[in-house]
């Protein structure tokens, strides 16, 4: 079967941040580009996106511990909070539970009033019922 997808679902502007495992581990960064660019009216690359993505911290279970924190939040998540910032969306997605749980503590840690949701929240709001 084929989706019918909405882009005037979403309409805030949406970058996508590339989970390590997924982008140099398993070579998928083209396709959730693909995927978000048919389910949002306003897709913007982030800077050093896919292959040279710059992890966010959160990976190996580092999100959970908190012993490590201000180098999430200061080494990690600075670089990320300034990707984040560079590209002016309102919404940052990811494929990657982990990345998401450290994208929203460093939009939190940096002031910033982003959205933090998976690819497929976004791709469900666009479904079009017939």
């Amino acid at each position: 079967g084929k989706l019918t997808l909405d882009p005037g679902k979403n309409l805030d502007p949406v970058t996508y941040h590339d989970a390590c495992q997924f982008a140099a581990g398993c070579g998928i960064v083209k396709e959730p580009r693909e995927i978000l660019k048919a389910a949002c009216a306003d897709y913007r690359e982030m800077p050093d996106g896919g292959y040279t993505q710059w992890c966010c911290g959160g990976g190996g279970g580092l999100s959970a511990l908190r012993s490590v924190r201000a180098f999430r939040m200061e080494v990690s998540g600075k670089k990320k909070a300034e990707q984040m910032r560079e590209t002016d969306a309102k919404i940052v997605s990811t494929s990657c539970l982990q990345c998401r749980t450290q994208l929203k503590e460093i939009a939190r840690h940096h002031k910033m009033p982003l959205k933090i949701t998976g690819v497929h929240e976004l791709v469900n709001n666009a479904i079009v019922l017939e």
